[in-house]
């Protein structure tokens, strides 16, 4: 079964931005065009989609540092996810759909995960 490229394209991205060995970077380069040309594409045509996307996604990062703006910080932790427990995981998934306020302690909790996430704690 083939990976769907959207998964397959970040997994590559993920690791030629975060290697620090140029072999490794060059190998994932290579073969994130493997599998761009493989589905019909070039490398143009991705950057293109990729620019879009960027442009229509809602802001990743809060505006706030104090987590007054709960809800793009959830969304900020959710984008993350792969660096949350499964308790914490859960817990933002379930406050991203909140329609309400958050409790005093839900905010607290929100800005240590925030904060961890961020590598400041």
């Amino acid at each position: 079964m083939t990976t769907p490229l959207p998964v397959r394209a970040a997994q590559l991205i993920k690791l030629m931005l975060s290697s620090d060995q140029a072999g490794e970077v060059a190998g994932a380069a290579m073969a994130l065009n493997r599998v761009i040309t493989a589905r019909g594409m070039d490398i143009h045509q991705f950057a293109d989609v990729v620019e879009v996307a960027l442009a229509n996604a809602p802001t990743l990062v809060p505006l706030d540092d104090d987590c007054g703006d709960w809800k793009a910080v959830a969304l900020f932790c959710r984008q993350h996810r792969s660096r949350l427990n499964e308790k914490e995981a859960k817990f933002v998934e379930t406050i991203s759909r909140w329609r309400g306020e958050l409790s005093e302690k839900q905010s607290v909790w929100l800005g240590d995960i925030y904060a961890r996430v961020r590598g400041r704690r």
